[in-house]
């Protein structure tokens, strides 16, 4: 799934950087592709307000939406990914 929603993403944002955490294991139920963060990139994402931001994702991934019980967006365009610390850590622990 994960490789799935990255694919989308990329053919749906010009020059987008995907980051994709599947949190799944840790909530009850063993559920398998149910909690994901999904860090995304994109200079596609200038001018947006952040609510923009999660519309344009969303409507992206509209199909994923219905099959997965949590997701949580964190999106960037490049100049706040390089003012926002945290993004370094999110980039430091993908798993490959």
């Amino acid at each position: 799934m994960k490789e799935e929603i990255s694919k989308k993403i990329k053919n749906n944002l010009l020059n987008a950087e995907v980051i994709i955490h599947d949190n799944s294991h840790m909530h009850s139920g063993n559920r398998t592709n149910s909690h994901f963060v999904i860090v995304v990139i994109s200079d596609e994402f200038k001018g947006m307000k952040i609510i923009e931001r999660h519309r344009k994702i969303k409507s992206i991934l509209e199909n994923e939406f219905n099959n997965i019980h949590s997701i949580s967006l964190k999106l960037f365009t490049t100049d706040d990914s390089k003012k926002d610390q945290n993004i370094e850590y999110v980039k430091c622990h993908k798993k490959k």
